[in-house]
């Protein structure tokens, strides 16, 4: 089986690399009117993350670094170099977090990160630049094409002929 041999890198796309558009990105993402905590941009990838908190404790920001799916897809021949086989993103969803575990909708990408077209050429670019054999291939394309089913579900609140 493919995973018996495969060596797995895992990525956090908010600190693993900026795209070449990724101060846009994030201008834009900070720019949007959101509930819950505010998020902060960090351009220096040297600082470390901070939690500033509200006096019960809760997190008032969370930090971010502005990693996008572009700045993946620029790194994968030294992910290539490393014998890497298999990549183990993160949550890419849009969430309050910069982990983003807690999404509140699996069906949008944050757009700090990118979009769906750049999500597609990562999983493109990942079977030119990762999968050395058709055995390893055939699983990464059954999930990319469940996942292509999940987005074509409509959105929450509303129905077929919105």
């Amino acid at each position: 089986m493919w995973y018996r041999d495969g060596i797995v890198y895992q990525i956090f796309p908010d600190r693993f690399a900026r795209g070449r558009d990724w101060r846009q990105r994030a201008a834009a993402s900070l720019d949007t009117p959101r509930k819950g905590p505010a998020r902060a941009l960090v351009e220096d990838w040297s600082t470390p993350p901070t939690y500033k908190r509200t006096d019960d404790g809760r997190i008032a920001e969370w930090d971010f670094y502005g990693g996008t799916l572009e700045g993946i897809v620029e790194h994968l021949d030294y992910l290539e170099s490393l014998g890497v086989t298999v990549l183990y993103l993160n949550p890419i969803f849009e969430a309050a977090s910069n982990h983003r575990y807690d999404t509140a909708d699996y069906l949008a990408i944050d757009p700090m990160l990118g979009d769906e077209h750049e999500f597609r050429r990562l999983c493109a670019e990942c079977g030119r630049h990762l999968d050395h054999s058709r055995r390893r291939l055939q699983p990464c394309r059954l999930r990319l094409s469940l996942l292509q089913q999940v987005w074509q579900l409509p959105r929450a609140g509303r129905g077929a002929g919105e």
